[in-house]
């Protein structure tokens, strides 16, 4: 047995470290820097008249600008030619129209005044027939009452008073002539004065209708052209197309200005027209014999033969 003093001295267990977990440095990773760039301003008309123009480049900050150079190009051959052009046939059309319509009134006319115009002559001739057989009738019975009355041994008062009775059968004879002569004749002056009433106010509104169908066709051009000339002035105008056009755009906008306040002055119907009388007229011309017989029943009245009565001294 060893004594506590003989045993060798133990020895003491050196202390553990704490060791603590340090993770591994991450390598730093650098940072895309942002700066913030402002939208290009649109420049002035002053300022970027020479660079704009009309042309694509330059300026808008990288966007894409539309392309209106088709309907610009459109707009400007429709404003330069197309309307005229189109407003020149509908004129021509309305013209011809018209003439054509005209023309037909006056062709109606002309025979309708061809067919009283005959009626007009066969109303003479019958009179001038019945008015020579009525003078040969006259003749006749003047012969007749004169061998009558001197086979009768009457004298020149009674031959006279015979006398004056054919020229009254004559005169009675000829009133009926004359008064069927005018029948006929005012139905014909009424269906003349009828005829160129109709024909001149058929005229006047066919004329009438085609100067208003003009002012029409007017109307829808300036309109047209106002329309078209604002569209290309807000072309121009637009500083993201590529038809933009400072120049353009006040050139554009003053025609349209223009075609706005514009108007077509109607002439009114022309005087030919207006004027217009026709080519045949009522006949008023009176005949002799709607006057003979007043005469001779004013004038011929018999008078008493100086002598016939007596006479105080």
């Amino acid at each position: 047995m060893f004594d506590a003093q003989d045993r060798p001295a133990s020895k003491k267990a050196a202390p553990k470290k704490k060791t603590t977990y340090v993770p591994p440095k991450k390598a730093p990773v650098s940072k895309p820097k942002t700066t913030y760039k402002a939208p290009a301003k649109a420049s002035s008309s002053s300022s970027s008249s020479s660079s704009s123009g009309g042309s694509s480049g330059g300026g808008g900050g990288g966007i894409k600008k539309s392309n209106d150079k088709p309907q610009r190009d459109a707009l400007k051959d429709l404003l330069s030619s197309g309307f005229k052009d189109q407003l020149t046939i509908k004129l021509a059309s309305i013209n011809t129209s018209y003439l054509a319509g005209d023309a037909g009134m006056m062709k109606g006319y002309a025979e309708r005044t061809g067919v009283l115009q005959d009626s007009k002559d066969a109303n003479d001739k019958a009179e001038a027939a019945s008015s020579q057989a009525n003078l040969g009738n006259r003749a006749r019975e003047t012969a007749d009452i004169l061998a009558n009355a001197a086979a009768q041994g009457a004298g020149e008062t009674d031959t006279l008073r015979a006398k004056e009775m054919t020229l009254r059968n004559w005169a009675a004879n000829q009133g009926e002539v004359a008064r069927a002569y005018h029948d006929t004749l005012a139905s014909n002056n009424a269906a003349v004065t009828e005829l160129n009433a109709d024909t001149w106010q058929s005229r006047f509104n066919l004329a009438n209708q085609m100067l208003g169908d003009t002012e029409q066709v007017y109307s829808n051009y300036y309109n047209q052209m106002s329309d078209a000339a604002t569209q290309l002035g807000n072309l121009y105008s637009n500083p993201y197309s590529n038809a933009y056009s400072s120049s353009g755009a006040k050139e554009a906008f003053k025609q349209m200005k223009e075609n706005a306040s514009k108007s077509w002055a109607n002439p009114g119907v022309d005087a030919a027209i207006k004027d217009w009388q026709g080519t045949m007229q009522a006949d008023k011309t009176p005949l002799n014999a709607t006057i003979l017989p007043q005469s001779i029943d004013k004038k011929s009245q018999q008078k008493r033969p100086e002598g016939n009565t007596l006479q105080e001294w």
